[in-house]
This record gives structure tokens, C-alpha cells and sequence, in this order.
């Protein structure tokens, strides 16, 4: 999988460090140094072991509270470092890993299927990242390390893994994110290794043929994967093992690791490139008109950072300047420029941020969505952004601007728990090579600010990190201001309105043929811009939302956590409503969760409810913007949804004057209004962004349109009705729409940080506060009726025409409904799926190169399950995919009988310790209590229930239930998408369209198609 995405973490106050003890060497691993652990969150100090070895650096984590193991391997060679011949050769690479190596030569997702596991990896620029997780099984880890060690790159497997990097190519041929980035690369110095074109596809691979692009693959990964003269991977493993244990197997089994003999000067800094950017900058004179296929209009205006040597490059790795400009420069508050551009009604959003992260330079980018009225005046903005660069530049960072960063980045390290171990394991191991230089910092990474670079790191301690101090961190933020300039700027205009242009100088992208033309920025352009000053802008004001950590307190210190069951209690709030409330003495952080909902199902009765719904949600995001901007970036937030369900407000976040906050927001919510202005100007951006339906991948448009078969026809708006409905609601439907609202059932849950002995109270106050908030509030309304799941009779077969005319994938998608929905059958299904899944994608992928998407899952279908069956294709049209679909399916009763005894026990284990494994944060455990009580089923104790019953589980039942399923033929619903160009054979399964669904009944779909 090639990524386009690079992340940079805001972060950041004096917290009293522990030391701690770290496992001694093992004797087993070659010339192991363990890194000093002071940068490590204190939650972590007694369960990590970290080491560098000759060829990489090894961390091991051990968390007892999770039942399963993640593993990540991120390797520094991307897809910069291919050669010119073969783009896409590291891609390529990625591919052919997982197909075997000399020690095992079955692929990792065979054996990963057998416990429940599961992998992935995805090629960036300049590092390569795999990663897994299944139930412990360290042969599972010595799989996934021998990448590193004998990989066996066979012939047979070089033109199927071709064919599927080629179909990822495909995948990707629609979507702006790849198109924009193959776009920008033109701007580049064509000599530059990120000029290249990445993902790689048949032509730019077997053009010499199959045996040609092995050896080269072979000699390419011996001179950079195993190079004697490479800089280190990274190994991240965490289990739920002895850290003793972890690290004695990790090390034995790298031992054989070719090592490093002579390691580049510098780990982080190409010496031997040639500059990324030629003088001038090409394409720097030129505005860029960009005809993207969704519809959108964004301005965005780039700067590209050279960092000119490794010196430069560790100190903007570690003091983060860059992230204080886009904190000032991207701020939404009071004053900002985001705030003046918003007023005007000229941008929905303006975000900034670095992108293109390499070796040598970055990009800082301004990106500003625009509206109808921002599009006319696009060249108005941009002075109006160089007048607050200009005001940057001329004043310095005020104080409090930098220190608010500091202590939100030092309040999530001093709290910071491990809440999803795959997610943590591949952003440690990438954090691992981004500070190479400095492994010690890599354990905290991009978690915290104000650390200083250099070897002062024992100096000026702040919990054992050099801190850089304001004037520092001011010093370079100057450095890098100089770069945002006039003379440096490359300006995109990404809009469907570039077709009405007249002048036919059309220009298109080689590998994606993305449209585009050129507008020369003349001379009295770049004059207006150096020029330009605006009044009523000005640096963020003062955060008083900010917490200290002498503010926040775990109230439950030293409880036992078994005081408190896995259910929330509940009480009877008095006026017809409901209340839940649970202690947290589990997670022990000074954070609570509180959501309210007022049970209405006359929100979305019909498609024009649903249409308002999604206006009066936008109104009120940027209503509430600017107040609640502020209090985001301090930790807290406050939303309001409005759903089948009815109207639900959430509220949480550090609990020091949560309650206050609480209040502040309902009133303001209470007083709620706005002008017929800023009402069109919500519907505007509600009717644009529901187009984007229409340029969604087939395989989505395909599960859409399954999921609304499933609903009841009372229940049933599609998104062709719900758009037609937005361009017709006024000003005045708008106003009445509000008004009823809060009709409805109240009901809510509170749980966090309160005491323990008083435990129904905060649930109350913050009851009783929305209760004198909206005391006129009218009660009662209809019942509320928990929607049902149709059961589909037979069989229902449809096509839907693509809407969008350029994508030529097709793709199906089968959802089987299955009758029975009590829990040990749910069980089943789900056991059935497990072993299934990885045999679907063999056969449909691997051996029938049906396309990069092919998936076989499970999903909730009300109370039940359906099993999933997903295929999409650039090289066959639908009916080749419901073929291939039918013949695993007719198969797959023989393929549950035929698996053996063993691997049906440990498919059952590991689905046993998957369900088992525990919350690892409060917002986690509070989202499942919620949707008990919102579906009105509350069993909270689901996942202990369902654990219980799985040991009992036989295959013949397993087998029998799935036979009698797919022989029934019964519950089945198709849905394929096919090109709107394409010919596709003539059926009874004619074209639907969307709008048609509304008035379908499912029994007699069939009928209606046919007549």
C-alpha cells in the first residue's frame, strides 16, 4: 500500500520523572546496547525495554492488559531510493515480503489466518513500515522479522504481485489525493528522487519482463534493506508477555540480521542528493488550475523548506517550529485570520500544516476551502494571508502562544496510555527512524515541545529533556518564516470551475491525466502581496481554557477497581427521563465523558427531516467555532448530532470545569440563531458536500447501496432524495425545524472521574443543569421506537451505473443475511468468517487477480449478522466478480469441513481473546455503554457473555449452520456498480437509480425491475 498521508503532532510542563529499571542484556543477541529510558511516558517506565543493535533498534513493551501481540518492522528505504528503470520497485518489494521467506516459505497472512491475525504495510517517501497483530505467538513475530533476514522473491509470484500493484494503481487513478500529489511533483527538480512517479503498475514494472524485474528486485533489496552501509530499522513489539521474555526471543531471533559495517555519516541527510528544487522554483511563477474530479474549491499555497544539512534537519525534527507557525497561522479563534475569512463567508475551513516530510526538505502549506463567494474572490485572499505572514514576521510568538503548546504535549505525555498496541507499535517504530539520530528521543517522538536538539540533552532538564526555551524556539521559528514568502510560494487552485475557463491551454499529468492550466503571478501580483495589510487580525489571545496539572486530579486514588461492575447504574431522573452514571476506577485519568439524547424519530421520518438535520448540524459547528476552538485545543469538547435517533449532545474531556463548561455551551446552544445568510451559506456546503457521494470508489457505492436494502422503506432515505431536499428547504422550514428538536425522551450517561461515594451525583448535576438550561423545553412527543432490520425474502439482485463517468472500476458487493440472531449463531457466523476470509482473498485475488480490493467479513445486521463479500475490479466488469463470488460461495461449505481440528481451535481462541481484550481508554469503554443504552438493549456485558459461550462451540455446528445458509439461497442482497460507459449484459437487473429506493418495496423489487 503506498501512503500519501505524513502526520505532525502538536504537543507538550514540569512533571517529576521516575527512573526505573530495565531488563539486563540477553547473552543471546549480538553486541545489544540498551537506550536510556528518560523521555519515555511515566506510565511506560516498568514495562519497556529498548536497545540498538548493530542493525537496528529494538523496543519491546509489555502491557498485561491486552490479550493480543502487534509487531512493527519499519525499514528505512522508500520510494525515493528506486531506481529510475523500475518505478515502483519498493512498493513492488512491500508486496512480495509477505509472500514467503527461505525459514517460512508460506505467506505471513497464511499462518496469521490460523489465529485470528492479522497484517499490513504501507511504502512512504523514504521508509517502508510492516506491521501485525494476532493472539501471542512469537513464531507469528519471527515470520514478519525475517523480511529483513531471506526473503525468497520467487518467479511465480512476480507477475500476480505486479498485477496486484497495478490494480492498486487503478484504485487510485480516481482519487484527488494521489492525482494532486503526482501533480506537485512536477514542480520538483526532475533529478530529484521525489520527482518520480511511486505506486509503480505493469507498464513501469514488466516492460523488460518477469525475470528481469526479480534479479533487479533481488539486487535492489540487497543494496538497501541489507546494505552493510544503511542507516537502522526499527522493531516495535508489545504483548501482553514478560518483558524479559519479549526481549530475550526478539533479540535471539535478529541475531542472524545482516549487520551495519560502515553506517552513513548521517542517518537522516542525503549528502549525495541533488538539490529537490531548481533556481527559480519550476512552476513558482504560475498559479496552477487544477480540475479535480470531486467537487471541491480549495486555494492552497505552499512554501518549500530546504534544510540544507543534517544540523538543520535534527532541529526541526526536534523543536517542531514549524508546528508553532501552523498553530498561530491555522488558528480559529478570535482574531485569526481563519475568523476574518469566515465572517466574509469566503472559506469553510483553513488548515495548515507541513507536508512532503523527506530528507532534505518539507512543504509548509496554507489550505483554504473555499465557498461560491470565496471561489469569486480567491485572489483576494491570498494578499490577506500574506498580511498575517507579515505580521508574523514583524512581531515575535507571544509567550503564551508557545507555553500552551508545551503544556498540552506535557499533559498527554504525563497521562499517555497505550490505547491501541498496533496503532502505537507503527507510529513508535516510525518515531524510531524519524530520530535516528537521537534513539533516546524517537521513544517520545513527536508527543511533546519545547525539547532541544544537540548534545545538551542533560542540560536545562525538564523531566531529563533539554528544553529549548522561548527565545530558542522564537530563533527558529524566524529561520523558518523566511521561507514563507512571496518569492517562495507555489499557489494551487483546485476547482470544477477551471472548466469554464476560455483560454483551451489545457495541460494534463502523465500518469493520472489529471486536467490542469497556468496563470502567470505577474509582477503587480507579488507587489499586492508583500503589501498587503488587513485590519482586525492579531495573535491568539490568551487559552483560558488551558488546564495545569495541579488543576487535575484522579479523585479515586487507591480504589479497588472491583468496586465497580462492568455495568452503569442507573436512576431515575423524575420527569420521565433516565440517568447513568459510572465511576472510573479503571482508568485513572482526570477525564469524563457525559452524552445526552433526546429520543426523536421525527428528525429523520423523511428525507426533507434528514436534509435539515444535516443543515442545523453545520449551523451550529460554525456557530460554536470560534467559542469551542479554544477549548478543543485545551483537551475539552462539546458536540451536537442530530440522527434516526434524535438529538444527542456530547460533552467531555479534562473534567477541571467540565460542569461550567457544560453549562456555557447550552446556553449558547439555547440561544442558538442565525441569519438567512449564513443559513443558505450552511445548506450550500451541506448540497456540495453530498455530491461527493458520487465520486466515492465503486466498492463504497456498492456497500451503500446493500446497507439500504436492509432498511426498512420507513426508514429508507437515500442520498439522491435527502440532496434533492436540500436545494429546496428554506430559511422558514429551517426555523420550524428547530423549534421541535427537543421533543422527546431524554436520556444519560456520565462516567470518569468522580468519586466513587458519591457516584449518582454528577450524573444529576449535569441532568439537573440541562433541565434549567431548557426548562421550557417541551417534553413527551412520540414513543421512540428502535428501527428493525428487513429480512430479505429469496434473493435481491441489483446494478447501479456509476455516477461519476471516469471511474471504470467495477465492483460488487454481497451481503448474506443470516436467519437465526441469537448469540451463540452470531458466534458461529462470525467463527465462519474467520476461517473463510483469508481462503476468499486467496482464491479471488491471489489466484484470480480479480483486483486489489477483495474482501470476505462479518457485520451486525440488528440483533443478527450478515456475511460480507467485496470485489472490486479495473479488468473485469460485474458479472466476472458475482461469478467468481458464487463459485467460492457454492465451495466454501467443503472448505469449513475440510479444515482441520487444530486450526478450528485456534481460530475460536483467537476470536475468544479478541473479544476479551479490555478497554485501554475511558472514551472506549464509555462508547459501548452508550450504544447499550441508545439501542435500548443494555447488555453491557456482551463481550463476557459471548466469551463464555465460544469454548462450547463445535465445527459441525459451525459447518451446518453455514451449509443450511448458503444451500437456502435465502437473505442475499447484491449490489454492483458498474461504469456508466461500460457495457455491461442485459438482465433483469436493469439500472437503478438512486432515487428509486425510496419507493421500493423489497418483496416486490423484483417485480418492479422486471416490469
Amino acid at each position: 500500500m503506498i501512503s500519501l498521508a505524513t502526520a505532525t503532532a502538536m504537543s507538550p510542563s514540569n512533571v517529576n520523572a521516575a527512573t526505573t529499571s530495565t531488563p539486563s542484556l540477553p547473552t543471546t543477541a549480538v553486541n545489544p546496547v540498551l537506550l536510556d529510558l528518560v523521555s519515555v511516558p511515566p506510565s511506560l517506565r516498568n514495562s519497556i525495554a529498548a536497545y540498538s543493535l548493530p542493525g537496528c533498534t529494538v523496543t519491546c513493551i509489555s502491557l498485561p492488559s491486552t490479550r493480543s501481540q502487534s509487531v512493527s518492522l519499519s525499514v528505512p528505504t522508500g520510494s525515493t531510493s528506486q531506481p529510475l528503470t523500475l518505478r515502483g520497485l519498493p512498493h513492488f518489494c512491500e508486496h512480495m515480503l509477505f509472500l514467503g521467506t527461505k525459514k517460512y516459505p508460506n505467506s505471513l497472512e497464511s499462518y496469521l489466518s490460523q489465529i485470528t491475525g492479522s497484517s499490513n504495510a504501507y511504502t512512504e517517501p523514504e521508509f517502508t513500515t510492516y506491521y501485525m497483530s494476532s493472539v501471542p505467538d512469537f513464531n507469528a513475530v519471527d515470520r514478519l522479522l525475517h523480511f529483513l533476514i531471506d526473503p525468497t522473491f520467487t518467479l511465480d509470484s512476480v507477475s500476480k504481485e505486479v498485477n496486484a500493484v497495478s490494480s492498486e494503481h487503478t484504485k487510485n487513478l480516481q482519487s484527488d489525493v494521489f492525482r494532486i500529489s503526482e501533480l506537485q511533483k512536477l514542480r520538483l527538480n526532475p533529478n530529484h528522487p521525489a520527482s518520480n512517479f511511486f505506486t509503480g503498475n505493469t507498464t513501469t514494472l514488466l516492460y523488460n519482463g518477469q525475470e528481469y524485474l526479480r534479479d533487479n528486485l533481488e539486487a535492489w533489496y540487497g543494496e538497501t534493506y541489507i546494505s552493510p552501509d544503511r542507516s537502522k530499522s526499527s522493531v516495535v513489539y508489545i504483548s501482553p508477555l514478560p518483558l524479559k521474555q519479549m526481549s530475550k526471543d526478539v533479540l535471539e531471533a535478529l541475531k542472524t540480521l545482516p549487520p551495519i559495517s560502515s553506517p552513513p555519516s548521517s542517518c537522516n541527510f542525503p549528502s549525495d542528493r541533488v538539490s529537490p528544487f531548481q533556481d527559480p522554483v519550476i512552476g513558482q511563477s504560475k498559479i496552477l488550475k487544477i480540475s479535480p474530479v470531486t467537487d471541491v474549491s480549495q486555494l492552497s499555497l505552499s512554501f518549500p523548506i530546504p534544510y540544507g544539512d543534517a544540523s538543520v534537519k535534527e532541529r526541526y525534527t526536534v523543536e517542531k517550529p514549524l508546528d508553532y507557525v501552523s498553530f498561530v497561522l491555522g488558528h480559529e479563534g478570535a482574531g485569526s485570520l481563519a475568523k476574518k475569512l469566515k465572517d466574509m463567508n469566503w472559506v469553510t475551513n483553513l488548515a495548515v500544516g507541513t507536508s512532503d516530510e523527506i530528507s532534505d526538505y518539507c512543504s509548509l502549506d496554507v489550505n483554504v476551502d473555499l465557498t461560491a463567494e470565496g471561489m469569486k474572490n480567491y485572489k483576494k485572499i491570498i494578499p490577506m494571508i500574506f498580511s498575517y505572514v507579515n505580521m508574523m514576521k514583524s512581531r515575535p510568538i507571544p509567550d503564551h502562544c508557545i507555553n500552551e503548546s508545551v503544556i498540552m504535549g506535557d499533559l498527554g505525555w504525563y497521562y499517555f496510555t497505550v490505547t491501541s498496541p498496533e496503532n502505537y507499535a507503527t507510529s513508535l517504530s516510525n518515531s524510531m527512524l524519524k530520530y535516528c539520530f537521537k534513539p533516546e528521543l524517537g521513544l517520545v517522538g513527536d508527543m511533546r515541545m519545547g525539547v532541544r536538539s544537540g548534545e545538551g540533552l542533560g542540560e536545562g532538564l525538564r523531566d531529563g529533556l533539554g528544553f529549548a526555551g522561548n527565545e530558542n524556539v522564537r530563533e527558529l521559528v524566524k529561520d523558518a518564516m523566511q521561507y514563507v514568502s512571496v518569492d517562495n510560494v507555489r499557489v494551487d487552485l483546485l476547482t470544477k470551475d477551471v472548466e469554464k475557463e476560455s483560454s483551451g491551454a489545457w495541460q494534463y499529468e502523465e500518469i493520472y491525466g489529471t486536467k490542469y492550466t497556468t496563470e502567470d503571478i505577474t509582477s503587480a501580483m507579488k507587489k499586492e502581496w508583500r503589501d498587503a495589510k488587513i485590519d482586525g487580525v492579531n495573535y491568539p489571545e490568551v487559552n483560558g481554557f488551558i488546564p495545569s496539572k495541579a488543576s487535575l486530579k484522579f479523585v479515586n486514588e487507591g480504589a479497588d477497581e472491583r468496586k465497580v461492575g462492568l455495568s452503569p447504574e442507573k436512576v431515575d431522573a423524575g420527569d420521565g427521563g433516565a440517568i447513568w452514571y459510572k465511576p472510573d476506577l479503571k482508568f485513572k485519568k482526570p477525564k469524563s465523558l457525559t452524552a445526552l439524547l433526546i429520543r426523536n424519530k421525527n428528525l429523520h421520518r423523511t428525507s426533507k427531516g434528514v436534509a435539515l438535520s444535516n443543515i442545523y448540524e453545520n449551523a451550529i459547528q460554525r456557530k460554536f467555532n470560534e467559542f469551542l476552538y479554544d477549548a478543543n485545543l485545551a483537551g475539552k469538547s462539546f458536540t451536537v448530532l442530530l440522527s434516526s435517533k434524535g438529538l444527542s449532545i456530547t460533552v467531555g474531556g479534562w473534567d477541571g470545569e467540565l460542569l461550567k463548561f457544560w453549562e456555557s455551551c447550552l446556553v449558547k446552544l439555547k440561544d442558538f440563531k442565525i441569519t438567512e445568510d449564513e443559513f443558505k451559506s450552511s445548506r450550500d456546503e451541506i448540497l456540495k458536500n453530498s455530491k461527493q457521494f458520487d465520486y466515492a470508489q465503486p466498492y463504497s457505492l456498492a456497500s451503500y447501496y446493500t446497507g439500504l436494502i436492509f432498511d426498512k422503506v420507513e426508514d429508507r432515505k437515500d442520498v439522491y432524495s435527502v440532496r434533492s431536499e436540500i436545494g429546496k428547504v428554506g430559511f422558514d422550514d429551517f426555523r420550524k425545524f428547530g423549534e421541535g428538536i427537543w421533543e422527546g425522551e431524554p436520556v444519560m450517561l456520565t462516567q470518569g472521574n468522580f468519586d466513587y461515594d458519591l457516584r449518582d451525583e454528577p450524573g444529576r448535576k449535569y441532568y439537573d443543569v440541562f433541565n434549567r438550561v431548557f426548562s421550557e423545553r417541551g417534553g413527551g412527543g412520540e414513543k421512540y421506537v428502535q428501527p428493525v432490520v428487513n429480512v430479505i425474502k429469496d434473493e435481491v439482485r441489483i446494478k447501479v451505473k456509476n455516477p461519476n463517468p471516469q471511474n471504470f472500476n467495477a465492483a460488487t458487493n454481497l451481503v448474506m443475511q443470516a436467519k437465526n440472531v441469537d448469540t451463540r449463531s452470531n458466534l458461529m457466523i462470525e467463527i465462519a468468517c474467520a476461517v473463510l476470509g483469508e481462503r476468499f482473498y486467496e482464491e479471488l485475488r491471489t489466484v484470480k487477480q480479480l483486483g486489489y480490493v477483495v474482501n470476505l467479513g462479518c457485520k451486525a445486521l440488528g440483533d443478527g449478522r450478515g456475511v460480507v463479500f467485496t470485489v472490486m475490479s479495473g479488468e473485469y466488469g460485474s458479472p466476472a466478480l458475482e461469478e467468481a463470488i458464487e463459485e467460492f460461495l457454492n465451495s466454501s461449505g467443503d472448505i469449513l469441513s475440510k479444515v482441520g481440528d487444530a486450526e478450528f481451535k485456534r481460530v475460536v481462541q483467537g476470536l475468544g481473546e479478541r473479544k476479551s481484550e479490555s478497554d485501554k481508554r475511558l472514551g472506549q469503554e464509555f462508547m459501548r455503554n452508550w450504544a447499550e443504552i441508545v439501542s435500548q438493549k443494555l447488555t453491557f456485558d456482551r463481550r463476557e457473555n459471548e466469551v463464555k459461550i465460544l469454548p462450547s462451540i463445535k465445527k459441525d455446528e459451525v459447518v451446518n449452520v453455514w451449509k443450511e445458509m448458503v444451500e437456502s439461497g435465502e437473505g442475499r442482497v447484491w449490489a454492483s456498480i458498474v461504469p456508466s460507459n461500460g457495457k455491461i449484459k442485459e438482465s433483469v437487473n436493469d439500472v437503478i437509480e438512486g432515487s428509486v429506493f425510496g419507493k421500493m418495496e423489497i418483496d416486490g423489487l423484483r417485480a418492479e425491475l422486471e416490469a
